[in-house]
């Protein structure tokens, strides 16, 4: 498959907090193709937001030390406008949220980072940032961070493994368990890389911030990508069941992310929100984007200690360069 002169049209990945709109033909794609429960993967865990009553998943991520997780820059927005109505944020780790045996770790995530080159329009670029986690959840591997070029020769991750907790309905139902599915690599640009599954296999709503994992000269696994946005390779809507995949590549910003692993900010400094004040109040200069350029953040519903998806899944449509500049792999 070609990606070549397309134009893509993108949809970050935010929990589906309600159905996509439908299509012309009044069919809605399914928020989560094609992918399988996995019980693997264990670093990659989901964000979960809790005010003690209400509570839900809303995005991804991958552990890649004790107290660093990985994560889409979006998400960090998500993060910041569900603090400040009060909810804590913390990473959860295991196979299902939604029962305590699927549960193996609950950390309180402190504060994160969005790249600063991160921005929603006129096209998606930097989607990729840093959480820092309150401790080190137990008995859990960090995953490794690739740091091969795709356009190398010593390339080698010719299938991705996309690994999320996203929903698995059109009414958003079935979030907060963790799956998996493999998708062909396809091309990449400098911030992208492109996958695609012929059997429909996708990630979608709820998957954002999750691994693209890739298999090293070792056989172990890397995180080769960050999951960022669906696209229909045809050029038309974004689209979920036979569309395509954008994931943040992680060799473009491996500086971006030492750095901040290396780094012990004040809290509310360079960028940085904080999660950590009892006033569950985010600090920071975190510049959100304007909710009608991304994600939108939608009432809480449910009931008490009910499972509820966070955030509305809007179909919106942003720019983003000519996928003629991208490279196919050879």
């Amino acid at each position: 498959m070609s990606l070549h002169a397309l134009v893509v049209v993108l949809t970050a990945l935010a929990s589906g907090g309600e159905p996509a709109e439908s299509d012309s033909s009044g069919a809605v794609p399914p928020p989560i193709v094609g992918g399988t429960s996995t019980d693997g993967f264990d670093a990659v865990g989901a964000f979960v937001a809790d005010n003690g009553t209400l509570w839900g998943t809303f995005c991804s991520g991958t552990l890649v030390d004790d107290t660093h997780v990985v994560t889409a820059a979006h998400c960090v927005q998500s993060m910041v406008q569900y603090n400040q109505e009060g909810f804590n944020i913390s990473f959860v780790t295991g196979t299902d949220i939604s029962v305590s045996e699927g549960v193996d770790s609950a950390t309180a995530v402190t504060s994160a980072i969005q790249h600063p080159d991160y921005a929603l329009t006129p096209f998606l670029t930097a989607d990729i940032a840093v959480a820092r986690l309150e401790e080190a959840p137990g008995g859990i591997m960090p995953l490794s961070l690739n740091a091969t070029e795709p356009a190398s020769r010593a390339w080698r991750y010719l299938n991705l493994r996309h690994v999320g907790w996203g929903a698995d309905a059109d009414d958003g139902s079935g979030a907060g368990i963790k799956r998996e599915a493999t998708l062909s690599f396809e091309a990449y640009d400098e911030d992208f890389l492109y996958s695609y599954s012929e059997e429909g296999s996708n990630v979608c709503v709820g998957d954002s911030g999750g691994a693209a994992l890739g298999r090293s000269e070792s056989g172990a696994w890397v995180l080769v990508g960050v999951n960022a946005f669906v696209f229909d390779p045809e050029g038309g809507a974004p689209v979920c069941d036979g569309g395509a995949a954008g994931s943040t590549r992680v060799d473009a910003y491996l500086d971006f992310i030492d750095a901040v692993m290396e780094e012990e900010p004040e809290a509310g400094a360079g960028g940085w929100a904080d999660f950590g004040g009892d006033e569950k109040e985010a600090t920071g200069s975190l510049a959100l984007a304007d909710d009608k350029s991304g994600c939108a953040v939608g009432a809480p519903v449910g009931g008490e200690r009910g499972l509820f998806a966070l955030l509305v899944g809007m179909l919106a449509l942003l720019g983003r360069r000519p996928a003629a500049e991208a490279s196919e792999r050879r």
